[in-house]
């Protein structure tokens, strides 16, 4: 993990930091990750007390460090966690903020391709995962608010627990939750992240430091954040075209690039999917659907102008 040091510090460029992202998302990431950065931030606990604060808060909310202190002088490191087979990178950290609640077990609930899962979380919370998701959520939510881990897409109905605030933490957005029925999209691959509210009312926060922003939204809105650039849209959805993903594998794409709709293609049909045109990978297209179309009468109905050609070679389709 030569560039660590680079990320940690605020070195790279956002394209550089998406990407180093996406590498410790990675199934087999460098198995001496912990130790670096435990030499990382024990090197610099006498030099920079605000750089040791920023490296800090990207180490949570990037790699989701389970008991990971930083004090005067303190680290304190342990890395017990339970249900979750994963890797290091997706131990994640139980921190919120004020207060930190150890001798929690969590668990990891992971989606594969091609299949919808329903999930009941302790609380009572009750979310559908689509595909290609993971959620990770304690045995038991203790502390002053409920956290949980997203990387995926769910449509969540949040339990009412005015006094424990529910918390959504995906990488470098999350939301803040009273009660109330949304869904979130926010894969750590994608450009696009999109929280549309069905009731209810949630705050979006961005983390990200060139990019720092909140949004409150109301029931009927819409939010697109888009990384690359850091701009939240807020918009008004329509309801006549919208339909939850799990209800007849329903789709929607709302002005959205067609690279984010082949990521989501890909992961519902288990399909690799190649655009060939860095324009055409940035164009963006609207269009619903909500019968169990099949993927060629989605591409079909995408390239309704007529002006992509689709061709399928070895089990890959190509688009350009």
């Amino acid at each position: 993990m030569a560039d660590l040091k680079r990320y940690l510090d605020g070195h790279m460029s956002p394209e550089e930091e998406r990407e180093f992202r996406n590498l410790l998302g990675e199934d087999c990431p460098d198995p001496n990750l912990d130790k670096e950065l435990e030499d990382y931030f024990n090197s610099m606990e006498d030099n920079d007390v605000q750089l040791a604060d920023s490296a800090y808060l990207k180490a949570e909310k990037t790699l989701g460090i389970r008991g990971l202190r930083i004090g005067r002088k303190v680290l304190r490191w342990t890395m017990n966690i339970a249900a979750v087979a994963a890797v290091f990178v997706f131990a994640f950290l139980i921190y919120d903020r004020m207060y930190l609640v150890e001798d929690v077990q969590w668990i990891e609930k992971r989606v594969e391709h091609g299949e919808i899962v329903s999930l009941l979380l302790p609380d009572g919370s009750h979310l559908y995962m689509n595909s290609g998701s993971r959620v990770t959520y304690p045995e038991r939510f203790e502390g002053k608010t409920r956290q949980i881990f997203v990387d995926g897409e769910i449509y969540a109905d949040i339990a009412k627990d005015p006094e424990h605030p529910f918390v959504i933490n995906s990488g470098d957005v999350s939301v803040d939750v009273l009660g109330t029925t949304f869904n979130m999209k926010s894969f750590s691959d994608a450009e696009c992240v999109e929280v549309i509210l069905l009731e209810g009312s949630v705050r979006f926060n961005v983390l990200e430091d060139t990019h720092r922003n909140e949004m409150v939204m109301r029931p009927g809105n819409m939010l697109q954040y888009h990384r690359s650039s850091g701009k939240i849209d807020l918009d008004v959805f329509p309801k006549d075209k919208y339909s939850a993903f799990y209800k007849n594998r329903s789709l929607h794409f709302f002005n959205i690039t067609l690279e984010d709709i082949t990521e989501d293609l890909e992961r519902l049909f288990c399909t690799k999917i190649v655009i060939l045109n860095e324009d055409l990978a940035k164009k963006k297209y609207f269009a619903c659907f909500g019968n169990n179309e099949s993927l060629d009468e989605i591409l079909n109905a995408i390239n309704a102008d007529k002006k992509i050609k689709i061709r399928k070679k070895e089990g890959v389709i190509y688009l350009k």
